[in-house]
C-alpha cells in the first residue's frame, strides 16, 4: 500500500465517526484524489490493470497495477451495498 493510500484509509474510521451524516459517495471524494477515484471506479466495473491501464493512458501498467492494488485494501472498508455504482 503506498504511503498516500495509507494515511487516507488510517482516517477513515475517524472521518466515518465524525462525519456519520456524509454520503458514502461524499466520503469517497474526500479521501481519494481525482486520478484514484477514476481507476477505482474502473476497476468496480470490473476492468484489469493492463485494461484501466489503456483507459487512463498510464505509460505502464505496473503503475495501473500499484493503483489497484493499493485501492483493493481501501475498498475493503467499503464492503456495503450504496458504496459504489456500477456506470
Amino acid at each position: 500500500m503506498s504511503p498516500a493510500i495509507a494515511r487516507k484509509t488510517l482516517k477513515l474510521p475517524r472521518k466515518q465517526k465524525n462525519e456519520e451524516t456524509q454520503s458514502p459517495t461524499d466520503l469517497i471524494d474526500s479521501l481519494l484524489s481525482e486520478r484514484e477515484r477514476e481507476v477505482l471506479m474502473h476497476m468496480v466495473n470490473g476492468y484489469n490493470a493492463k485494461r484501466i491501464s489503456e483507459l487512463i493512458k498510464y505509460e505502464h501498467s505496473d503503475r495501473a497495477q500499484a493503483h489497484l492494488e493499493s485501492l483493493s485494501q481501501v475498498t475493503r472498508q467499503f464492503k456495503g451495498p450504496g458504496y459504489f455504482a456500477r456506470t
